[in-house]
């Protein structure tokens, strides 16, 4: 299957220590990088995170030559990045991680979560919450009107077969 063959991929290119150095790109993401990108020899340089949010992450790189970024986060729909405040396309690395292509230089990379439909969630989880008020409410008010019922004729709660009649 291809996450198993993704996954033998990505157990190939870690090195001795652990660390991998070169990342796999399925071919349907691969398409959205420079020609560069198969030919380069591999060039690691770490990043320095800046903060890190449930729905943002920062960090700086400093890259002698363009490379991937690869982010040690699971790829996600909603998450998109920005390089340097543009908004950049993400590529999924080893099979279930993020990345992004980045020249040579200093680079300001920030990774954003925002779901596709959220506004569509948040209306329908606002239109619940007020289908759900709405029957607490008239809930209320019935059992209100049942009590005035019975304390104006408490004969009607107490109806039943009187002893000897059938």
């Amino acid at each position: 299957s291809a996450p198993d063959r993704v996954l033998a991929a990505v157990r190939g290119v870690q090195e001795p220590d652990g660390a991998r150095r070169r990342a796999i790109v399925e071919a349907r993401d691969a398409a959205v990088l420079p020609p560069e990108a198969t030919t380069a020899a591999p060039n690691f340089s770490a990043g320095t995170l800046e903060s890190y949010e449930p729905d943002t992450i920062r960090f700086a790189v400093d890259t002698s030559s363009a490379g991937l970024v690869v982010l040690n986060e699971i790829e996600f729909p909603g998450w998109y990045v920005m390089v340097d405040g543009v908004r950049m396309t993400d590529i999924r690395v080893n099979y279930l991680l993020r990345g992004v292509w980045v020249s040579a230089g200093h680079h300001e990379i920030v990774w954003q979560f925002s779901p596709p439909h959220w506004r569509f969630l948040v209306g329908g989880y606002a239109i619940a919450l007020l289908v759900i008020l709405v029957a607490l409410v008239y809930g209320a008010r019935d059992r209100r009107r049942r009590h005035e019922v019975l304390d104006r004729d408490p004969s009607e709660h107490h109806r039943g077969v009187r002893a000897g009649e059938s």
